[in-house]
């Protein structure tokens, strides 16, 4: 085939110009065809770009409410922790009485079975 296309390459001038002038159509439809795919590639390349940064920018709103949630549960926190001391001495304030209650209670027990037993 390669020597068909230069035996009619050569038949003529014109059929010598024809050739040449497709040889740089082609070689021009190609550099075109690369370009294009060059320019497609970046373009993906920027979109993927853009992408991830809006993807971190979404993270970085998230992580910024994740700590916002963490500040308000530490405060939170803190502040459970100031009104512990007074809650303690309220259950052991709480905890003595019933003790107290429990001993005079069976101290009255006590009294009752040694009265019944005489």
């Amino acid at each position: 085939m390669i020597y068909q296309i230069e035996d009619l390459k050569n038949i003529t001038i014109e059929a010598r110009e024809v050739f040449e002038l497709s040889s740089s159509v082609l070689v021009t439809v190609n550099s075109a065809k690369s370009l294009y795919n060059s320019i497609q590639e970046t373009g993906k390349n920027t979109l993927d770009a853009v992408q991830f940064w809006k993807d971190n920018k979404e993270i970085a709103e998230i992580d910024t409410d994740i700590k916002k949630d963490f500040k308000k549960d530490l405060a939170a926190s803190q502040e459970k922790l100031e009104n512990l001391p007074d809650e303690l001495a309220l259950q052991s304030i709480d905890t003595v009485t019933s003790i107290n209650n429990i001993q005079k209670e069976l101290q009255t027990i006590k009294v009752a079975q040694m009265i019944i037993s005489q």
